[in-house]
């Protein structure tokens, strides 16, 4: 659900002005879970939970970006109306359960007079965790394959023609 864009300077350091956007890394995942659900030879897309790194990687003085993601791919088998509704409704829930899961999170790390309410909490949180393996268990009975992948693009910065820095590619 990330993207991953910048904007050249074409002001100066003390007087910034930015320009257009340019894409570098498209959004994939259009949801909270760190996966992506294909239907067959459907090609994955990239860019799930992106995280960036602004460092001179080179050592030439010039900022330059890392952009690393990762995501899960699960390859659906052929599905009928009826399982691939079924299919749909597994992934509702298991989104549900995860928001519930980040919000118990929040609470169980709280830090509070009432010790009863936190063990309410954590026996809460562990029965959603439950759920969310028995729905991913449903889930993979639907999958022909799965597979986990990491990805990583390097930008480097470099001076171009009229001392202006860009990233990639020539100046413009």
């Amino acid at each position: 659900m990330v993207d991953v864009g910048w904007y050249r300077n074409v002001g100066s350091a003390s007087q910034p002005n930015f320009g257009i956007r340019n894409l570098l890394v498209k959004p994939a995942a259009e949801n909270i879970m760190p996966e992506q659900n294909l239907k067959p030879y459907e090609d994955p897309a990239l860019g799930v939970r992106a995280q960036i790194c602004v460092t001179n990687y080179n050592g030439d003085g010039l900022k330059d970006l890392i952009v690393g993601a990762y995501s899960d791919f699960n390859w659906t088998r052929p599905l009928s109306k009826e399982k691939q509704s079924e299919f749909e409704e597994l992934k509702q829930q298991q989104v549900e359960i995860v928001k519930l899961l980040l919000e118990g999170q929040v609470l169980v790390s709280r830090k509070g007079s009432n010790s009863r309410r936190t063990m309410v909490d954590v026996a809460e949180y562990q029965k959603l965790h439950e759920k969310l393996t028995q729905l991913d268990e449903r889930k993979k009975e639907l999958f022909v394959e799965s597979r986990r992948a990491s990805y990583v693009w390097l930008y480097l910065r470099k001076s171009g023609a009229e001392g202006k820095t860009v990233v990639g590619g020539d100046a413009k």
